[in-house]
C-alpha cells in the first residue's frame, strides 16, 4: 500500500507575531493543500499546527503516513522520545506548547506514523511549497487568534504579576490584546520630560493615545475607576508634544484598555474608546 506524504511548514513574522502553516498532502495521483494564519503565535506553533492540520484531513488510518518537516523542534520531539516523556510528565517544567503537543498525541493514535526531517529553503519543491502556503497565510487577511498561545502568555504573566509589577505585566498583556485586534503597536511606555504614554498605536490611520489601567482584586473597584483628572491632563500634554515631533498624523483617539487578572479566573479586557473627547 502506498504511504500519504504529508508536507508541512510553519512561518512567524517577528516570531513572535503573525503566523501561518502550509500543508501539502500527496497520495498517488491526488493532492491536496492546507493553510491557515494567525494574528499573534510563534514559528514553532505553526510548525506543529501544521502537522495536526494533516492528520486531521487523514481519514483513513490504514494509510501509513510519512511525514516531512524541516523543523528539528517537531521532528526530534517526536523521534527522540521527548514528547512521550513530556506526556508522562504533565509538561512538568515549562515546556512549551502543551496544548498543541497533547493535540498531536492524541491524533497521531492508530495511525502508522514516520516522521522526517528535510532540509528547509533548499531543494524539496514540495517543502518550498509549504513555505510558500505558510508565508502567504502569515501575510493574508482575516487572520485567527491562536488562543493556545494567548493564553499561555496570559497564564505566565498573571504567575508573574503575583511577584512583579501589576502596571508592567498588564501593559504587556495590552500590547498582545492590541496586536491581535489589528492594531499596529509604535510605542510602549513612551516619555517626554515628566509626560508618558503607556501605548501609542495605529489603526485605520488612526493614531490612538492609550492608557493602560490594571488591577488583580475589584475589591476596590474598577480599573478604569482609577484614571485621575491628573492622568487625564498629563495623557493629552503628551499626545501634544508626540504630535508636534511627528505631526503628519490627521486623526487622533484617546482610549483606555482596562485589565482584570485575578488568580485563577480568565483575563477580563473593557476597552473604552473616545475618551476625553
Amino acid at each position: 500500500m502506498n504511504n500519504i506524504s504529508l508536507y508541512t511548514d510553519g512561518a512567524a513574522r517577528g516570531n513572535p507575531g503573525p503566523g501561518g502553516y502550509g500543508v501539502l498532502l500527496l497520495f498517488g495521483s491526488h493532492k491536496k493543500e492546507l493553510s491557515k494564519g494567525f494574528k499573534h503565535t510563534t514559528n514553532n506553533r505553526m510548525e506543529l499546527w501544521a502537522i495536526i492540520a494533516g492528520i486531521e484531513a487523514i481519514t483513513n488510518k490504514d494509510i501509513p503516513i510519512s511525514i516531512y518537516s524541516d523543523s528539528k523542534y517537531v521532528v526530534d520531539s517526536i523521534n527522540k522520545g521527548w514528547l512521550n516523556t513530556w506526556i508522562k510528565t504533565n509538561f512538568k517544567g515549562g515546556k512549551k506548547n502543551p496544548d498543541l503537543w497533547k493535540k498531536y498525541y492524541e491524533l497521531s493514535k492508530g495511525f502508522n506514523i514516520k516522521v522526517n526531517w528535510v532540509k528547509g529553503h533548499a531543494d524539496n519543491p514540495y517543502n518550498n511549497r509549504c513555505d510558500e502556503l505558510a508565508t502567504a497565510a502569515a501575510d493574508g487577511k482575516g487572520l485567527e487568534i491562536d488562543e493556545g498561545y494567548e493564553n499561555s502568555i496570559e497564564n505566565g504573566l498573571i504567575f508573574m504579576a503575583t511577584h512583579n509589577d501589576t502596571g508592567n505585566i498588564g501593559e504587556a498583556l495590552a500590547a498582545v490584546w492590541f496586536e491581535s485586534n489589528g492594531y499596529s503597536i509604535l510605542h510602549k511606555n513612551w516619555r517626554h520630560k515628566n509626560l508618558e504614554v503607556d501605548i501609542i498605536a495605529s489603526k485605520n490611520n488612526i493614531l490612538h493615545f492609550i492608557e493602560v489601567k490594571t488591577v488583580t482584586t475589584l475589591k476596590f473597584g474598577n480599573p478604569e475607576d482609577k484614571i485621575s483628572t491628573k492622568k487625564i491632563k498629563n495623557l493629552i500634554d503628551a499626545s501634544e508634544e508626540f504630535l508636534y515631533q511627528q505631526p503628519k498624523w490627521q486623526r487622533i483617539q484617546f482610549d483606555v484598555l482596562s485589565i482584570t487578572m485575578q488568580p485563577g479566573k480568565d483575563v477580563e479586557y473593557f476597552f473604552i474608546e473616545d475618551v476625553y473627547l
